[in-house]
């Protein structure tokens, strides 16, 4: 209303009033406020008493009307309401009126009409205490008229049953304190994963964090159903009032602010949210600018507020969206500079400007934005080729990309011999992501450092392949990434896409090059095995391709399948006695050395030999799922429900190009696939321990240290409770004469702990070297118990053994 009187633009309801306009303690505050500020003027105005009392009664009654449009149907709305019918109810108490006389008549009458307007609007609210206020004001009507009671119980009796309906109804959607955590919660950050935090901590925040947010989301969605039955101007501002005690709560959490966005934008003349064609982006933009003031870092709240602005635009500026939705980004890019802020601004100057302004984008990027890597602060902020002659790719001078030679006006690219291309791939070139000479000299030229990403490089060189229709200057594009970034030979997704292009382009030299730096750089780093499976996949895909023109290849395809296969298995993940997983299944340990049956193997055969004839069939299908000749590409986790048995059939003889005896080994490799990751459908067919993945399993072995060959220890260990398993592989490694394969007995299990405590450990690791000369062999005889085993080291006896065993026995069958 003041801005309306002052000739000003009105603000947006939320921006007028604040987001805290649902707080009840804040308005009983500002109704005090109001009362003092009353009373101050009377007193200036040297007012009689009954002037001064009639002036501030009516300004108390003014806040207190004002506070209960806005908090008197939200959260301990019943606070501001009693408050109010006390104020009321204490008009006559201190007044000098003489009973019995018209003015004092006159003010009762319109104390009494002024409580029966507050009863009957609050007992239509949902509120605690309500039954008890509809007693007070059923009472107080008796007390003004019987039959007037009468009349007003049976017009306001239903209203407040439905009331109290929905108060109980509430109580069972959501809990205001316990759930919601109204007033209880500061609104602070996500919990995130650093390092140093314990996961169970962090897996009890995450959990927590999701629970609130989940009953936040049925909160404001139930308020969106209109459970009081509400006009629908009354329905809007309770519906935008529970977002807004929504973000008060989570207001670091860019989700909370898009749904209230959301709404804002979608909601019809009737109130609730709908797809309809009318929509109100004014509001829409206005909370999403709000959030991004409580939230500077969210680019995921510039994107949502640029593509209202865009698709909106006419609605809100008179130049249209597409100028405006460029500002946007242009403020958040000054703010705080992102990678995804700079692809999606880029993906709108094409849109709008051209290929020249959005290429000038891409260099600018590369300027402000640095790698975690990078040894300079500025990423080609000048002088990008180095020793090769780069020069600034801003668009605007020579681009090292070749851009500068795709003419703005023609789809048509310039095409550039194969030769004469970059080969930032080739790994026998030492230059490779070392940083230029020139580039250590440069300064940035913004104070504003934002961390850059493949997906900067990517982006690009997929607008000038797909858009520009320039899929050699893209390749270039790949390459200086690779180039200024060498970090990126170990993501995957980057490789890939680049992979693709060269395949594209029919470049194999490059193509090879680049999968064998990828692989080597993953195998180097600290990358999760999960990465090395694509690039495996494309190296192997490349080199059938390539078998089918030149058998020269098929050596090549042989060898990488070697490779891939050793790399995501190896004999520390597949049993080749079984051509299952290591501990998928009971491992009988042979030989003097107590070794497995795949131990032995893989030391007299090799690994790939003994996996090629286990499991030769299984690498032929891997091989064909790769190049997408069987099958789906994948094998499936779960087995057939048998309510859906017939489609899921009809699916499978569709992918399956081979015979029925084909399709039943399919069925076959799925099938133990699904039990070694433990995915049983919860019909018994896993169980214990060995519903643990082969991931899971060797995670487990190697939680002492690297990774190496099951040994016999290793299997006992692993045969150990989950609780005591992290204590064994603290234990110095030593030899293991005697596998304990059966799980030792509860009261064995607190001796060796009790002993673990009251006895340390040596600091230095004892020798493993046994000592030579006669008193280290002593004869045998079958009540020794360091007898000789034949092979001129001292071991158990045979008699030792056997009392052992007998003893344990005893002990579990009494236990």
């Amino acid at each position: 209303e003041k801005a309306a009187t002052n000739g000003e633009e009105e603000k947006p309801q939320h921006r007028a009033t604040g987001i805290c306009s649902w707080v009840v303690e804040l308005w009983l505050l500002f109704v005090k406020k109001k009362t003092r500020d009353a009373m101050r003027v009377a007193e200036v105005e040297s007012q009689a008493m009954e002037q001064r009392t009639l002036h501030t009664r009516e300004a108390t009654k003014q806040a207190f009307e004002l506070a209960l449009s806005h908090c008197g149907f939200g959260h301990n709305n019943h606070l501001i309401w009693v408050s109010y019918l006390d104020f009321v109810k204490g008009w006559n108490k201190d007044s000098e009126l003489t009973p019995g006389t018209s003015e004092h008549a006159a003010a009762t009458q319109q104390q009494m009409m002024q409580l029966r307007s507050i009863y009957q609007r609050l007992v239509t609210h949902p509120m605690t205490g309500l039954d008890q206020l509809w007693h007070e004001y059923e009472a107080w009507e008796r007390n003004q008229s019987e039959a007037l009671a009468v009349a007003f119980n049976q017009e306001f009796s239903p209203k407040y049953q439905h009331a109290r309906t929905v108060y109980l109804e509430r109580n069972r959607v959501y809990n205001k304190e316990t759930e919601l955590q109204m007033g209880q919660r500061l609104a602070v950050p996500p919990v995130r994963r650093e390092d140093g935090k314990d996961k169970d901590e962090y897996v009890g925040q995450m959990s927590e964090e999701l629970r609130l947010t989940t009953a936040w989301k049925k909160r404001c969605s139930y308020e969106r159903t209109n459970p009081e039955r509400v006009s629908n101007s009354e329905l809007v501002v309770r519906i935008r009032t529970s977002y807004k005690e929504m973000v008060c709560v989570l207001a670091r959490h860019p989700e909370t602010w898009q749904m209230w966005a959301t709404y804002e934008l979608f909601r019809n003349a009737g109130g609730s949210a709908s797809s309809a064609e009318v929509a109100t982006p004014g509001e829409a933009v206005s909370v999403l600018q709000l959030g991004q003031e409580m939230i500077p870092s969210s680019i995921l709240l510039v994107y949502e507020e640029a593509r209202i602005v865009e698709l909106y635009g006419q609605q809100l500026y008179e130049k249209g969206g597409g100028s405006s939705c460029l500002r946007v980004m242009e403020r958040a890019l000054e703010r705080f500079p992102t990678t995804l802020g700079f692809v999606l601004y880029q993906q709108m100057v094409r849109r709008y400007k051209g290929i020249r302004d959005a290429r000038a984008v891409f260099g600018r990027a590369r300027r402000v934005l640095v790698g975690p890597g990078d040894s300079s602060m500025g990423n080609g902020v000048t002088g990008e080729r180095g020793e090769e002659g780069d020069t600034p790719g801003d668009g605007t001078e020579t681009d090292p990309t070749g851009m500068e030679a795709m003419d703005t006006t023609s789809s048509q690219s310039v095409e550039v011999a194969p030769k004469e291309r970059w080969l930032a791939t080739n790994k026998l070139d030492p230059l490779i992501g070392a940083p230029s000479s020139q580039s250590k000299k440069t300064q940035q030229d913004t104070s504003i450092v934002g961390r850059i990403t493949w997906h900067l490089y990517a982006a690009h060189a997929s607008m000038e392949h797909r858009m520009n229709r320039s899929p050699e200057i893209a390749s270039r594009v790949y390459e200086l990434g690779l180039r200024r970034h060498k970090h990126f030979l170990t993501k995957a997704t980057y490789v890939m896409q680049y992979a693709e292009l060269l395949l594209e382009l029919a470049d194999t030299m490059n193509l090879r090059a680049l999968m064998t730096r990828a692989v080597a750089a993953c195998q180097a780093s600290s990358a999760p095995s999960s990465s090395l499976v694509p690039l495996w996949d494309m190296a192997l895909r490349f080199e059938m391709i390539c078998s089918g023109a030149d058998p020269a290849c098929l050596g090549n395809v042989g060898t990488i399948e070697r490779q891939r296969r050793e790399t995501m298995y190896g004999p520390d993940l597949e049993d080749v006695a079984t051509g299952g997983f290591v501990g998928a299944s009971d491992t009988a340990l042979i030989g003097a050395q107590k070794s497995s049956i795949a131990e032995q193997l893989v030391r007299a055969e090799g690994y790939d030999l003994s996996s090629n004839i286990v499991s030769g069939l299984g690498r032929t299908v891997d091989v064909l799922q790769v190049m997408g000749l069987w099958g789906s590409g994948k094998f499936k986790s779960t087995i057939r429900k048998k309510t859906h048995e017939a489609t899921d059939a009809a699916t499978d003889s569709e992918d399956m190009p081979g015979g029925e005896s084909d399709s039943s080994y399919q069925l076959r490799l799925e099938f133990a696939n699904m039990i070694a990751s433990g995915d049983d459908d919860g019909e018994g067919l896993g169980g214990g321990s060995r519903s643990l993945t082969a991931r899971q399993r060797m995670q487990q072995q190697t939680v002492g240290g690297g990774a190496g060959p099951t040994t016999a220890i290793m299997l006992a260990i692993q045969q150990m409770p989950d609780w005591i398993r992290p204590l064994l592989f603290l234990l110095p490694a030593s030899q293991l004469r005697l596998p304990v394969v059966a799980k030792p007995p509860p009261h064995l299990v607190e001796i060796a702990l009790n002993t673990l405590l009251q006895n340390q450990l040596p600091a230095k690791r004892p020798s493993d070297k046994l000592e030579s000369g006669n008193n280290a062999k002593r004869k045998a005889n079958d009540d020794s118990s360091d007898d000789e085993d034949g092979t001129g080291t001292s071991g158990f006896g045979n008699a030792f053994r056997a009392r052992q065993r007998a003893r344990l026995s005893d002990l579990v069958a009494g236990s």
